[in-house]
């Protein structure tokens, strides 16, 4: 007689259970569906610990920045720097965040120093002489009244200047002069740009110091730019 196929005995397990289909996974399809749902809440890469990350980021580069800027030598490196690194690891989501910082940092330090310095020190006489002319305009008014509004319209330049030259040094290798002769002429070939940009600044400046939140300003102003 012809062998006889063994039959095994439906056991109550459910791996065995016949009326219960089986996967490749050893699971059920609803089971696999709920791993794979929990498993996409607790994945990193997903979109909320994607945009968690970057929110410490935002916050870990605007610490960085204070600290290398307090000594005021290093304001102009750490300002390219922080554009560099918000530009490529923020707004692209790339990655190395930190290394990528510190790298643009040193890199730009021999052009950075003497162009930071520069513009501080004009922004320091600038601002003395804003405030001159406030005070002109306030007690005197009429002829210096107009000149308030002339010497405003004239800071758009210098303001103009200083907002392109980090984000240029931190794309391109230039000397000093190379780099004010360029912002000078993006400055001017740009202007309407340049002028949004530099009331974008002046708000965020403005609130960021109404609001004492004044580490996040700067990285949200090279973002915007």
């Amino acid at each position: 007689p012809a062998p006889q196929t063994p039959v095994l005995p439906l056991l109550p397990f459910p791996w065995y259970n016949v009326s219960r289909p089986i996967t490749d996974t050893g699971l059920c399809p609803g089971e696999r569906v709920s791993l794979m749902g929990l498993r996409g809440i607790f994945d990193p890469e997903n979109g909320f610990f994607r945009t968690l990350s970057r929110m410490v980021d935002v916050v870990g580069l605007s610490l960085l920045w204070v600290a290398l800027s307090l000594p005021l030598v290093t304001f102009g490196p750490a300002c390219a720097a922080l554009y560099h690194t918000v530009t490529h690891c923020v707004v692209r989501q790339g990655d190395s965040t930190y290394l990528t910082f510190f790298r643009s940092f040193r890199a730009n330090l021999r052009v950075g120093i003497p162009a930071g310095l520069l513009v501080l020190a004009a922004g320091a006489l600038l601002l003395q002489g804003y405030q001159i002319m406030v005070l002109a305009a306030n007690s005197v008014g009429g002829g210096a009244l107009a000149m308030y509004g002339c010497y405003c319209a004239a800071l758009i330049v210098p303001a103009g200047v200083s907002c392109w030259a980090f984000p240029l040094l931190s794309r391109f290798q230039m000397g000093l002069g190379h780099l004010l002769v360029t912002s000078f002429q993006v400055t001017l070939r740009h202007l309407p740009q340049t002028l949004l940009l530099i009331l974008k600044g002046g708000e965020l400046f403005g609130e960021s110091f109404a609001c004492g939140s004044f580490l996040d300003a700067r990285v949200s102003f090279f973002a915007a730019a």
